[in-house]
This record gives structure tokens, sequence and C-alpha cells, in this order.
């Protein structure tokens, strides 16, 4: 039995008990040289690196993990969206005026109103 950190509510028997992280940083490790010695005094050099650190981690029940993940999978998907609107913005092609005057460029091509596509 466990109580959930989020709802403050007591688990039933036997219930399933989730640890969620909250709250993490990108840490980095810094290098050791002589860090791990071997029998034959011989000693090899710790590389260290990067990677996320847990700050905050909670122990949750199903339901506010639940809650939790639907949560996290609707900012995943405007992230997504804003990033791909963003792609797009960029990728504006130049278009040559009516006549083919060089170095002249006209509006990009407005979408057409409420979805409807246009028809060839």
């Amino acid at each position: 039995m466990f109580k959930c950190q989020r709802c403050d509510r007591q688990s039933r028997s036997r219930e399933k008990s989730v640890r969620v992280i909250t709250n993490e940083v990108q840490y980095e490790h810094p290098s050791r040289p002589f860090a791990h010695p071997r029998r034959n005094e011989d000693y090899r050099d710790d590389p260290g690196g990067s990677g996320p650190q847990i700050v905050q981690e909670l122990t949750m029940c199903g339901a506010c993990v639940a809650i939790i993940t639907a949560a996290r999978a609707e900012e995943q998907v405007e992230r997504e969206a804003e990033t791909l609107a963003q792609q797009q913005t960029l990728r504006v092609p130049m278009r040559v005026g009516p006549n083919g005057a060089n170095g002249v460029r006209s509006a990009p091509q407005s979408a057409p109103v409420g979805g409807q596509r246009e028809r060839r």
C-alpha cells in the first residue's frame, strides 16, 4: 500500500504504484583520470559525459498517471505542430513576377478559405 503523492489518496491493497519523473536537468560529468583501479595497480580513466539527472520523482496511482500521460501527450502534439508550422514558414518558395522579371518576389499564395481544395 502507498499514498499517491499527487492526489494524497491511500491506495488499495495490491494496487501497483508508478514512479513518475516530474523534473530533470541536463548534467555534465567531468572526466576522472585514474578512477578505476585494477588488481595490478593499473588504473583506467573515466571519460565522463553528459545526460539527464533526476531532480524530482513522485509515486502516483494509476488514475493520476493516466491524467499526467494524457497531458504530456497533448503537450507533445502541440510542440510537434509548432515545429511543423515553423518549418513550413521557412520553406516559402521564391516566385518570379507575372512577366518573368528577375528579382521580383510576388506574395506567397494563400491557402483556400475554409480548408477547401482548389479543383484542377
